[in-house]
């Protein structure tokens, strides 16, 4: 049987707050449009790239309480959402138990909104527990097993625990392992490998170091500039302050492609991904160089 949660609340809150970050995104890129570029029109695209993460995980966090649902035959009870699972035998558990019966404090790590909760919690003398809910813990079940306990939320109370009683009682059909199942790209070794994402960092704040210089000195800057110089150092390309931008937007490329790059080559070649981003910060230095020249 397919036993799903109450989306709705869930949905329209995180769509909401979705669209209240859009919103001011939209109100930061207005005020950045209407100033000549400076240290604050940087602050504040900064702030709109910072806000770029939280849409991604609000995002995910809409996509998972979409696709959540308890699944559950006379072996096991599966809990879907995206593209994981948690698979737990039924033969395995050995109760199950209202979120209110929980004693205080819960300890609880996770991403909460109104209609939202997936993280995973700890109650002394109870063990750690896994959420998948779309509800309060009050209003949550917890189906609990001797090493993991799982927190859920059907919309049909009384009808899961009733087809989970019934499930019980015939007796599984065939043994299956208690596990999580994960896409095979998390289990990828670049998610954990440290140098890889400290040049990431290096090489996304040097690139934030060119914008920063070049918003930092535009005022000041004469509406016309040499752009290139011949041979003998004459410039020989009159253009505008504002084609400056293009060097810091080429090292952003250049940090774009080559961490697509680096991270594509990972698994295989882990010293040639490095290479790959140490290529694209010795872009941003070289860039900086040239900018450099250009405004003094």
């Amino acid at each position: 049987m397919y036993f799903r949660p109450r989306r709705w609340p869930g949905v329209l809150t995180g769509a909401g707050l979705i669209m209240l970050i859009l919103a001011a995104d939209g109100w930061l890129a207005l005020l950045i449009a209407q100033r000549v570029p400076d240290l604050v029109s940087f602050l504040l695209a900064l702030i709109g790239m910072l806000t770029l993460p939280l849409l991604a995980a609000l995002g995910y966090g809409l996509y998972t309480l979409v696709t959540l649902s308890y699944h559950l035959n006379r072996n096991r009870l599966l809990i879907r959402w995206a593209a994981s699972e948690q698979v737990i035998p039924l033969e395995r558990v050995t109760g199950i138990v209202e979120g209110r019966q929980l004693p205080d404090p819960v300890r609880w790590r996770g991403v909460k909104w109104p209609g939202y909760a997936m993280g995973r919690g700890e109650v002394e003398g109870w063990g750690l527990f896994l959420t998948f809910a779309s509800a309060p813990l009050s209003r949550q079940l917890l189906v609990v097993t001797p090493s993991l306990s799982y927190s859920i939320s059907p919309r049909d109370r009384e009808g899961f625990l009733g087809a989970f009683e019934v499930r019980r009682r015939m007796g599984p059909l065939e043994s299956v392992a208690q596990e999580a199942r994960h896409p095979s790209f998390l289990s990828w070794p670049l998610w954990r490998d440290r140098t890889l994402w400290w040049l990431t960092l290096a090489g996304a704040l040097t690139n934030a170091a060119l914008f920063a210089y070049l918003c930092w000195g535009y005022a000041t800057l004469p509406h016309a500039l040499p752009m290139h110089f011949d041979p003998l150092g004459h410039p020989d390309r009159i253009g505008t302050r504002s084609e400056l931008f293009r060097l810091p937007l080429i090292g952003l490329m250049a940090l774009l492609v080559n961490g697509m790059l680096s991270g594509a080559l990972h698994r295989r070649q882990r010293v040639a991904s490095y290479l790959l981003l140490g290529g694209a910060i010795a872009a941003q230095a070289l860039l900086g160089v040239a900018l450099w020249a250009l405004m003094e």
